[in-house]
């Protein structure tokens, strides 16, 4: 077993010791230097940090290798993985926070953990302008070489999610339950491409069912893992505001979309911007580390997979053009719509207030 490896090992077996939970094993690792060091302790010493007798009594002969090794292989079996704090690979800006998970369970991408991320979150019940604003923003966030991070909950989170994995980038999903649990139900196709294509983690074991008091906890994940927060709607009173507030707390940027001041969805991010407390974004490329990332890469020449987008893309003038005004390109109207879409998609084109195509960056 290498060193990360029984690192993780003897943080799992802490873990499965009654009467271990997060904050007893968070102030085990206050005070002592490794988790080698907490299984060497003494008796006393392991009093003195508020451990029962129970617990003590359980740690007294060592890591029990049969039941932590029995998960680890079960777990294995199922593609899920352990990163304990310790662990190499564990997220730099997560450790950073008031109260790290010692343990991280994944399934996927586990290089992942490793890149910078930004996190995008918002209402459930999202509208189709929120939902619209989510998947580009998570298409260009992703686009420029950040992972995206979100809960992926229904609305604004699975929006942000399939921005970044159609742009062909990384996108990670921290979940309120285990990770070989999908919820919601509506999610599995994104729950089972993410797992192929990005990453899912929790910091709850396999087999942990989702329960209302969980989720408000790993919003702190959410935006312990990021350098920034995008929120896209959110009511007055909603998890949205959590993961701001948790953002704050942690010194992290946020962002907010405005809305209209008509929708409840958009009351939220609207007082975040009144309040001073987010930086109003119309874009991702508002977003400074962002905007640097996609005016470099937009110095690229686009890439063309067939003649009819080189020449959709060649005919749009300077001030932009109608759908309508495109057929002058002889290509059917439902070939054109698809084509407008994909580059779109690829962020190539946008569209502008007024439905004329624009390329990207001339507006």
């Amino acid at each position: 077993m290498d060193q990360p490896a029984a690192i993780d090992y003897l943080w799992l077996a802490l873990s499965l010791c009654p009467g271990i939970g997060a904050i007893t094993a968070r102030r085990l690792r206050q005070e002592f230097a490794s988790v080698e060091a907490i299984w060497d302790a003494g008796e006393e010493e392991l009093s003195a940090c508020g451990l029962s007798e129970v617990s003590i009594k359980a740690m007294r002969h060592g890591p029990d290798p049969d039941r932590t090794l029995k998960k680890i292989h079960a777990w294995e079996n199922q593609g899920i993985g352990i990163c304990s704090i310790e662990n190499p690979e564990y997220p730099v800006l997560l450790k950073e926070i008031y109260d790290p998970p010692m343990l991280l369970y994944t399934i996927g991408r586990r290089e992942l953990l490793k890149t910078q991320m930004f996190s995008i979150v918002g209402a459930r019940r999202a509208s189709a302008y929120g939902e619209k604003a989510a998947l580009k923003i998570g298409q260009d966030i992703a686009s420029s070489g950040f992972t995206v991070v979100s809960g992926m909950a229904l609305g604004i989170d699975a929006r942000a999610h399939q921005g970044a994995l159609r742009a062909g980038g990384n996108t990670i999903a921290v979940l309120g339950c285990g990770v070989d649990i999908c919820y919601p139900a509506e999610n599995k196709k994104l729950w089972n491409q993410i797992q192929k294509e990005g990453l899912l983690i929790s910091e709850y074991p396999p087999g942990t069912e989702p329960k209302a008091g969980l989720f408000p906890r790993r919003n702190r994940l959410i935006s312990g893992l990021s350098k920034g927060v995008v929120i896209v709607e959110a009511g007055e009173k909603s998890g949205s505001l959590i993961t701001a507030g948790e953002a704050l707390e942690q010194g992290r940027d946020i962002y907010a979309v405005p809305g209209s001041i008509f929708s409840y969805v958009s009351r939220g991010t609207n007082q975040l911007i009144r309040d001073s407390a987010a930086m109003l974004i119309l874009q991702a490329s508002d977003i400074p580390e962002i905007g640097r990332s996609l005016k470099q890469e937009k110095q690229e020449a686009p890439v063309f997979e067939s003649e009819d987008e080189r020449a959709v893309y060649e005919a749009i003038r300077p001030e932009g053009d109608t759908t309508d005004a495109l057929l002058r390109c002889g290509i059917p109207i439902a070939r054109l719509q698809q084509i407008l879409s994909l580059m779109e998609i690829e962020g190539w084109i946008e569209q502008t207030a007024d439905l004329k195509w624009i390329r990207q960056g001339s507006a």
